[in-house]
């Protein structure tokens, strides 16, 4: 029975790629913007790629060390690799609704005895970090865009609310008393909150040099902090569509507001698209090699507490 449904969902996939193909067999027909599209594309060199995938790259090692921190006010013992692995392994589930998915850490980490409300604590304060930098750093396009200097605030307000964020968990904690908010107390204490949004701050800006790269690339000009804020701005355009990963709606936000800041269409469509490529799907490759590799032998003779654990 199971190879039947497993024979059907083959075939199934088959014809979705077979009818995609179709459909933009057809858009390159129709539509010159296409053409131009490719024909613009020659334009990206290998080292354009690889300057992206770097980029990218230092970007999860940055959030991965934020990650450590959060971990290592809980857990001493194990090395930082075993952490990094652990992190990265939870990218694997990027594209699950609101990246819940990457709770799937607390399989790995509850084996060192970490219990799933601290994980879970440090989730939401790596989320609630993440908005807090991608606001800040996407408040310059939203200004310019909707032309309005009263959202240039933005930026003070949220700095000031994470500063206060310990105070008023205090005072929540006073009217209900929960575990998990003793436990996010100490996550955003002022040191550990201005260590985690530098370190956001900097990876997600990393992030918009991707887009910044290949708009160069492409022989167009746009200034590095724009591209920098256009990126993290359509973003938040992507996690509010509700769709998982932000797949379509953060390429479209990106390509909208590039065009908006003169920035040719076939360039602002082919930067748009390799720019989430570069960003978004080798977190996910990564993910997926970490949990592989943790799921592996050698990492149960690396760390045998693990073994220990199963058993």
């Amino acid at each position: 029975m199971q190879t039947k449904i497993n024979i059907f969902e083959f075939i199934r996939k088959f014809f979705l790629v077979i009818a995609l193909a179709f459909v933009l067999a057809i858009a390159i027909k129709e539509f010159p913007e296409f053409k131009d599209i490719f024909n613009t594309a020659h334009k990206i060199s290998i080292l354009s790629i690889v300057i992206a995938l770097s980029l990218s790259l230092l970007s999860y090692f940055l959030r991965s060390i934020r990650w450590l921190h959060y971990v290592r006010l809980k857990e001493r013992e194990m090395s930082p690799t075993y952490h990094f692995l652990v992190y990265m392994s939870g990218f694997a589930f990027t594209l699950t609704p609101g990246k819940v998915g990457e709770l799937m850490r607390s399989v790995h980490l509850k084996q060192k005895l970490i219990p799933f409300r601290y994980t879970l604590s440090c989730f939401l304060s790596e989320r609630g970090v993440d908005l807090i930098c991608v606001l800040i750093l996407g408040n310059l396009a939203l200004t310019l865009v909707l032309e309005h200097v009263i959202y240039g605030l933005m930026t003070p307000l949220l700095i000031v609310l994470l500063l206060n964020l310990q105070t008023l968990l205090k005072l929540i904690s006073k009217l209900k008393s929960l575990k998990i908010l003793r436990e996010l107390e100490k996550l955003w204490n002022t040191k550990i909150s201005l260590r985690a949004l530098a370190l956001g701050l900097c990876s997600w800006s990393l992030q918009g040099i991707v887009l910044f790269n290949f708009i160069s690339a492409l022989e167009s000009t746009l200034p590095v902090h724009l591209a920098i804020s256009i990126y993290c701005f359509s973003l938040i355009i992507g996690a509010l569509s509700m769709i998982p990963g932000g797949l379509g709606a953060t390429e479209l936000s990106i390509t909208w507001l590039l065009t908006n800041f003169n920035v040719p269409l076939d360039t602002a469509i082919l930067s748009a698209i390799l720019t989430r490529m570069c960003t978004l799907w080798p977190a996910i490759i990564l993910g997926i090699i970490s949990c592989w590799i943790l799921k592996r032998p050698i990492c149960e003779k690396s760390y045998p507490e693990l073994k220990m654990q199963k058993k």
